[in-house]
């Protein structure tokens, strides 16, 4: 029998039973490679895993970090069902128990951070008729505004960090547009917070509208030589998605 369709054979039947099993877990499956700015060395991987509802929208994630060696070193559970700017999410950092928790209505939000015997617990109340996003919500809202990012339209709205209960105000604006990628940056409304915090550069693809690459300040705390630091990654995170077995296949000769 030709090898060639043998191996071809055999590499079908690997991909086949990786992308079941992904479906069975999830709608939506990507992962993103976290590298240094300067140096372009792998920081970390993360792992998406999206449940998504009849209508396509984000109804529960799992995102899973990993270290360059493949140890896992925390994970994010995201449930999109009562806000999708605004997700219910436990973040649990495996490298020194830290757990980050956020839990909200309409009118608040309580953040729950710290160790288990000792976490501190805020609760902030809302404003009517603001947009306020928590973490990974800030990509539901590119989407939801993705014709006036188009247009060249400046979004603003409110952005409540990981680390405090306290809403920051923010600005979405796009800085280039082509056939094929919008770039868009997102940075603090405030001139003297703009000083000490560079813009979040995101690139989305125009034909999917899929983030495909984030440049900024990540959420997962930076570590040296094993010691959790107290600041968070600056990276550049690079985003792949499972294509077609049968394109994959296609490149095999």
């Amino acid at each position: 029998m030709n090898r060639r369709f043998l191996l071809k054979t055999l590499i079908g039947f690997v991909f086949l039973s990786i992308f079941c099993r992904i479906a069975l877990a999830s709608d939506l499956y990507f992962v993103g490679y976290a590298y240094d700015m300067e140096q372009e060395a792998l920081l970390y991987s993360e792992t998406h895993e999206v449940v998504l509802d009849h209508e396509g929208q984000y109804l529960t994630a799992v995102v899973t970090y990993k270290s360059p060696e493949g140890r896992l070193i925390a994970e994010k559970k995201l449930d999109y069902g009562k806000n999708l700017l605004r997700p219910d999410l436990l973040f649990e950092d495996f490298r020194d128990s830290l757990k980050i928790q956020v839990d909200g209505d309409s009118d608040y939000v309580v953040l729950k951070t710290g160790k288990e015997e000792q976490r501190e617990i805020e609760k902030l109340n809302l404003g009517k008729n603001q947009t306020v996003v928590v973490d990974a919500g800030f990509d539901r809202m590119i989407k939801q505004q993705w014709e006036e990012l188009l247009d060249g339209e400046k979004i603003s709205f409110k952005f409540m960090p990981l680390t405090k209960a306290k809403l920051v105000s923010f600005k979405a604006y796009s800085t280039a547009v082509s056939d094929n990628y919008l770039d868009v940056e997102i940075a603090p409304e405030n001139f003297f917070v703009r000083m000490l915090m560079d813009p979040i550069k995101l690139r989305y693809e125009i034909e999917s509208a899929r983030l495909v690459r984030f440049q900024g300040v990540t959420n997962l705390r930076a570590s040296l030589s094993g010691e959790v630091k107290e600041d968070n990654f600056q990276a550049v995170i690079l985003y792949q998605y499972p294509e077609k077995v049968g394109k994959l296949l296609s490149n095999i000769e």
